[in-house]
C-alpha cells in the first residue's frame, strides 16, 4: 500500500470532447486503489461530479489515473 494523499484523474468530456484533469483528495482512513478497477470500484470515485471547464456538461469518461504520493519530510 502506498502512502498517498490524493488521485489526479484525467478526464474526458463527454459531450465536446475536452480533456481536463481533476485532483481527488483521498479520504483519510481510506485504502489507496492500486489499479484502474480498484479504482472504479471505489465509493470516491463512483459519487463524483464532473462538470467540464469549457462546456459545463456533467458527464465524463476517466480516460487515465495518477497517484500523488505524499511528500516526506527528512
Amino acid at each position: 500500500m502506498c502512502d498517498a494523499r490524493s488521485i489526479l484523474l484525467h478526464v474526458r468530456c463527454s459531450h465536446c470532447l475536452k480533456m481536463y484533469q481533476q485532483d481527488l483528495p483521498i479520504p483519510a482512513g481510506d485504502e489507496v486503489p492500486l489499479d484502474g478497477e480498484e479504482l472504479i470500484e471505489s465509493a470516491f470515485v463512483r459519487d463524483l461530479v464532473f462538470r467540464c471547464p469549457k462546456c459545463e456538461a456533467v458527464y465524463a469518461e476517466i480516460v487515465a489515473f495518477k497517484i500523488m504520493e505524499a511528500s516526506r519530510a527528512a
